[in-house]
């Protein structure tokens, strides 16, 4: 009997031919219009030490892990996601996976991978992991998914590595981040990266570089190799509050 019996004769994809995951979204919740699952806001709070996953679920137990990384390093949370939930049940939390969203790319691969993030939070949400959703979007065009599964007034996450190596990115990220903060209101924004060039005079924590114990990666965070954490001088990476919804003022001075 070949794979085409198999894929017949089941009511859901079977085994390994249920590549896309759809069995996970047994138990998330979805929006009702794009069906994209949702990640809620349940942390109070951002988490005071962060770090950068490797690979190596084993030297993360009590950690907060994000997945601001080569998207090869994690692909494989995507490909095994039962394999990997005892393990990630472990961490203090993590970020929903940075599925990379580059603006060269199809449409659908773009939207898929927005998909494949929210699914994989939700997912882990839902089984008692705290999660905090990361976002990310590649112009316009993408403007009409890449919110999704965010509810309002959420905790969220963005990066701003490779923001700075050109105007064209720059100002992409500046139009996509007034997107963000007008639909989703956000209470708190987690900025992984170099910000203080396109938020101007933002309060700012963030990870302080000590040149005896890390390569420098920004100014604006501390990225320890010995050990791969990234350790608070006096609060979050970057934590914007946003209490009253949009704060215009915060995005007034980017590049």
């Amino acid at each position: 009997m070949g794979a085409g019996y198999a894929m017949r004769n089941c009511v859901k994809p079977c085994g390994s031919l249920d590549t896309q995951n759809t069995r996970l979204l047994d138990f998330v919740d979805v929006t009702n219009d794009s069906e994209m699952p949702i990640i809620h806001d349940t942390l109070l709070s951002p988490p005071a030490e962060i770090m950068i996953w490797e690979g190596r679920p084993r030297l993360y137990a009590g950690k907060f892990v994000h997945l601001y990384t080569e998207d090869y390093r994690f692909e494989q949370l995507w490909r095994r996601p039962e394999f990997y939930l005892p393990k990630i049940q472990a961490f203090a939390g993590i970020f929903s996976p940075d599925f990379s969203l580059f603006r060269d790319w199809n449409i659908h691969v773009q939207r898929n991978n927005v998909y494949r993030s929210r699914l994989l939070g939700a997912y882990w949400q839902a089984n008692g992991i705290p999660v905090i959703p990361i976002v990310s979007w590649a112009g316009p065009k993408t403007y009409s998914f890449c919110f999704d599964g965010i509810p309002e007034g959420s905790m969220v996450a963005v990066s701003t590595v490779g923001v700075h190596r050109e105007r064209e990115a720059r100002a992409m990220f500046k139009a996509g981040l007034k997107e963000m903060l007008d639909r989703i209101h956000p209470r708190a924004v987690i900025c992984y990266g170099r910000i203080e060039k396109l938020l101007g005079e933002v309060p700012e924590h963030f990870y302080p570089y000590k040149p005896d114990l890390v390569a420098k990666v920004s100014p604006l965070y501390e990225y320890v190799r010995k050990d791969a954490r990234l350790i608070p001088q006096d609060g979050p990476l970057v934590h914007l509050e946003t209490p009253d919804g949009p704060r215009r003022e915060l995005v007034e001075a980017l590049a």
